[in-house]
């Protein structure tokens, strides 16, 4: 993941829970196990200063994305990080247009990041 990172010129962050699993297989069975381990690797991303988390497990997606608001109303954290899938990124840095990568159909706002880096 981090040589695809580098070659849409961004920079990958080195931190500790990167490939750790959210715990989306809990989501139905233990749902405070997923909550607990999605909140580590969100608040790990964040820690380490990453602007946005990239992904290429459609579930780690669903749940870093859609959860972020239920982990902070359970533990008290102020979670906001944008989440990507890496074919979004991929799309971005390939000049496609947001409207048809469906960007806008993220929980977590993706646009205050892209703004920043200039990608929209």
């Amino acid at each position: 993941m981090e040589n695809l990172v580098k070659a849409m010129g961004a920079e990958a962050v080195d931190w500790a829970f990167k490939t750790e699993c959210c715990g989306a297989s809990f989501a139905i069975s233990n749902a405070e196990a997923m909550m607990r381990l999605t909140g580590r690797v969100i608040g790990d991303a964040i820690l380490n200063d990453c602007d946005c988390i990239m992904v290429a497990c459609p579930l780690c997606h669903a749940n870093l994305d859609m959860r972020q608001q239920q982990i902070n109303d359970a533990y008290g954290t102020n979670f906001n990080i944008p989440i990507f899938y890496f074919t979004e990124l991929l799309g971005i840095a390939c000049g496609i247009p947001l409207e048809e990568l469906k960007i806008g159909c993220h929980l977590t706002d993706p646009f205050t990041i892209l703004k920043a880096k200039q990608l929209c």
